[in-house]
């Protein structure tokens, strides 16, 4: 009996031991990842809200994810393979991580994404993908794709042909695939030849939306879409967009815009202003201030017409600075005293308080 219960006893003790070991072994998978086989483990488990990697990673094929999770690539990076990379006539889905919905909520953080035979990431059939301290380089097609999905946009550099493919396939349609959308909330910078595109074959309308408080917005000119700067100067524009798809908000906010051109010495600047509103509540400091020594007086249509800046923007419009030189008004300085001056004062001054008392010692002598 006695030796039952030693046994009873060893055996609870070793399980008590054992707890955490059990419990690293479930963290593990979700840390310290080195490997693609350790990312594609910890995207599974559902215990693993959070997924941070620990070395660069290369792997052979793409990643999917169909749950709401963050991988923090600590600044290390994903790389496809040379074999992968290489590869010809590939068919379906080839980026190297994609969001895939109804389930799927992709967070990356801290990460690049390189050498991807398609592209970078994708948000595909309903998944939001969102970036935020993301460099993707190197990919054959475009740095993303939205494909029937969503993409958040908070901090993204693209070093790839073109920025954004749009669109969506029947296979996304399946999948529950909407309208594709791309969000802006916060900034992107791109070597993109153009900053999104949209394939000719798609039969999709693109919907588009600006945080409050992002750095760079997304507006839709004609059937382009252009990316400016918080000043509304833009920076990117597309390609052209197949006229018979349309550009959407999702109607919280006036997001058709009409270009300004202002010429301001040998300096031009295109202005993004949304149509029906007016050049006054656009920041145009950096124009008016541009010139030291200058003093901005009005802008000019191209025929010499004064415009008003409150009027509401209809159409394009070229507009020309005009400024005028500061003139200084002169001023008259102070003359001080001098030291001769002040001696002088002084002396004369002593010399009349002498005559002073000589006079009047002399009246009372004759007196």
């Amino acid at each position: 009996m006695k030796s039952l219960k030693g046994i009873m006893y060893f055996a609870i003790a070793m399980a008590i031991l054992s707890i955490p070991l059990v419990c690293k072994a479930e963290e593990l998978p979700c840390t310290n990842i080195t490997s693609a086989e350790d990312l594609e483990q910890a995207l599974t488990n559902n215990s693993c809200p959070v997924i941070t990697l620990d070395d660069d990673i290369e792997t052979s094929k793409h990643l999917e994810v169909s749950r709401n999770v963050t991988i923090d690539g600590q600044g290390h990076t994903i790389k496809g393979s040379n074999e992968w990379y290489n590869s010809s006539g590939l068919r379906g889905d080839q980026s190297i991580i994609t969001s895939i919905g109804p389930g799927g909520n992709l967070t990356l953080t801290n990460l690049n994404l390189t050498h991807g035979p398609k592209q970078g990431a994708q948000a595909f059939g309903g998944g939001i993908l969102t970036l935020n301290g993301v460099t993707i380089s190197d990919c054959k097609y475009s740095g993303l794709i939205s494909n029937g999905a969503t993409i958040i946009i908070k901090d993204v550099t693209l070093n790839t042909t073109y920025g954004i493919e749009v669109g969506i396939s029947e296979d996304s349609q399946r999948n529950g695939g909407t309208t594709p959308e791309i969000i802006m909330d916060g900034k992107i910078e791109s070597t993109a030849d153009y900053i999104l595109y949209m394939d000719n074959g798609t039969s999709s309308d693109l919907k588009i939306k600006n945080e409050e408080g992002t750095e760079n917005y997304i507006y839709a000119y004609g059937n382009k879409v252009v990316i400016t700067n918080k000043n509304n100067t833009i920076l990117y524009e597309s390609a052209p967009i197949t006229s018979s798809n349309s550009i959407e908000s999702d109607g919280t906010e006036n997001i058709k815009i009409h270009i300004v051109t202002i010429e301001y010495g040998d300096n031009s600047e295109q202005i993004a202003v949304p149509v029906n509103e007016t050049l006054s509540d656009i920041d145009l400091e950096r124009i008016k201030n541009a010139f030291e020594g200058m003093e901005f007086i009005n802008f000019k249509k191209d025929n010499g017409e004064i415009f008003d800046e409150t009027t509401p923007i209809t159409s394009d419009i070229t507009l020309i600075a005009q400024y005028k030189e500061i003139v200084m008004e002169p001023t008259t300085p102070n003359t001080p005293q001098t030291f001769d001056g002040i001696t002088s004062i002084i002396v004369l001054g002593f010399i009349s308080i002498i005559g002073i008392l000589i006079g009047t010692r002399y009246l009372r002598k004759s007196n």
